[in-house]
């Protein structure tokens, strides 16, 4: 017994020194952030706009350290700059991103305490930028709002079905990693090599622990789950709440997603680079923008007012992200949600994930209509539009049997496309994903 007891001490000594650095720095960081962003999301418009100016012309500030933005804005005095005047500033694309990597760093900054984040991009290119531990601190601090907002308590199952292969193989090595998912009772599983074996066990184990469980997932993953429950007249799940990230959620997956695995479906949107943007609340209608760490901007809006995302990080001092062009389309909503917080919403977001087809007649069709085209055939799990040239185009499909009604789909499309572009339909086992495991339903290869 001793011995037992001297080995158990043993480990717990080794245990709490492993730990003790970990948690006494980010621990504290990330929850002092919390305690000041659950208290800020209740502040009204006019303190949120002079907390981001503040912000704005200290990360103005730091960019003059930087060999890029120390030329734009050597004649500005940013201490008088206020939102409206970023209009002014040149976007950063992505092209501009990578050519000017190392002229972003701020010089300032000690290079040892640089974190390096990439980002696998819808095209599978990835773009790289450097953040500091405060960001990552306000990453994780925001993160963990969200996941209040979703109804997460101390103690509930929080089961993370993703797709990244980075992401999951980095949360499953190692022995730190393994033992903080055990105290946070997190349940990592690799969507990537989900059977239907599989996908019938994780249905059993959330049916058991429903009433505690947290899943988040990819919104693809999500209705391919979604759509095996249905498939195979499996008794609604129910559990507490979903959260639905990386990539376009489209109302016929929510609704399926609701009616298969938790009425509680949360939105959220982000990217590698800059982390999470914004989350849907309980009201369920548009996503709040965490407007203690960003401006968005939506610019060549169309007649709806859907246009491109233009995202300034105002803390990314260690290298500036200031009117950066995403790649995503969204739509600013002009009403306050119910609440109470009076952060700006997005009222409606269209990913990365859809390319726009350019038809021999000159039109454009938008890609969003074809995962709406594949929802109505039963038969259909995934599917994919690739247009290898301006008048063809392959269909590839993920069936559990061959459609029944092929022609009819065949049809549909062409009456999006035109009779002057050749159609083809393959059946494949899997579709392609990009490295961070998102997958593009249209695909154009002649934009």
């Amino acid at each position: 017994m001793k011995f037992k007891l001297l080995n158990w001490g043993f480990i717990f000594i080794y245990l709490m020194k492993l730990f003790r650095g970990h948690f006494n720095s980010y621990h504290i960081a990330v929850n002092s952030k919390l305690d000041k962003l659950n208290k800020s999301q209740w502040e009204d418009t006019k303190q949120l706009t002079k907390r981001r100016v503040e912000l704005l012309r200290v990360l103005l500030a730091g960019a003059k350290q930087t060999a890029y933005y120390k030329q734009l804005f050597e004649n500005t005095d940013v201490d008088a700059f206020e939102i409206c005047d970023l209009k002014g500033v040149p976007i950063l694309e992505k092209a501009l991103l990578k050519e000017n990597f190392s002229r972003l760093v701020n010089s300032s900054i000690n290079e040892e305490e640089l974190i390096v984040c990439s980002s696998g991009g819808s095209t599978g290119k990835p773009v790289k930028v450097l953040q500091s531990k405060n960001s990552k601190y306000m990453s994780a601090a925001l993160k963990r709002r969200h996941f209040i907002w979703a109804g997460f308590d101390t103690g509930d199952i929080h089961i993370k079905l993703w797709g990244a292969p980075t992401d999951t193989k980095s949360a499953l090595s190692g022995f730190k990693n393994i033992f903080r998912n055990y105290l946070g009772n997190i349940k990592w599983i690799n969507a990537f090599s989900l059977s239907d074996n599989d996908m019938k066990k994780l249905y059993m184990y959330m049916l058991k622990n429903k009433d505690s469980i947290v899943l988040e997932s990819y919104s693809n993953i999500l209705f391919s789950f979604a759509q095996y429950i249905h498939r195979n007249n499996l008794a609604p799940i129910k559990v507490k709440s979903v959260i639905s990230s990386a990539g376009t959620l489209y109302q016929y997956q929510r609704e399926l997603i609701i009616n298969t695995i938790g009425s509680n479906v949360y939105n959220r949107y982000g990217c590698r680079e800059v982390g999470d943007i914004a989350q849907q609340c309980s009201e369920g209608k548009g996503l709040h923008i965490n407007e203690e760490r960003f401006i968005i901007e939506v610019i060549n809006k169309n007649d709806e007012g859907v246009g491109d995302i233009l995202v300034t990080d105002l803390i990314s001092h260690a290298f500036p992200i200031i009117r950066y062009r995403i790649g995503d389309l969204g739509k600013l909503s002009n009403s306050v949600c119910k609440c109470g917080r009076k952060m700006t919403c997005f009222e409606f977001i269209s990913g990365r994930d859809t390319d726009v087809l350019i038809c021999p007649n000159g039109n454009r069709v938008s890609g969003n209509i074809f995962p709406h085209l594949f929802k109505d055939h039963e038969e259909i799990i995934e599917g994919q539009v690739v247009q290898q040239a301006i008048d063809m185009l392959d269909i590839n499909i993920v069936t559990t049997k061959n459609l029944k009604l092929e022609s009819e789909l065949l049809l549909q499309i062409e009456k999006a496309v035109g009779s002057d572009v050749s159609i083809r339909i393959q059946y494949v086992k899997s579709i392609e994903t990009t490295p961070t495991g998102k997958y593009k339903p249209v695909i154009s290869n002649v934009m």
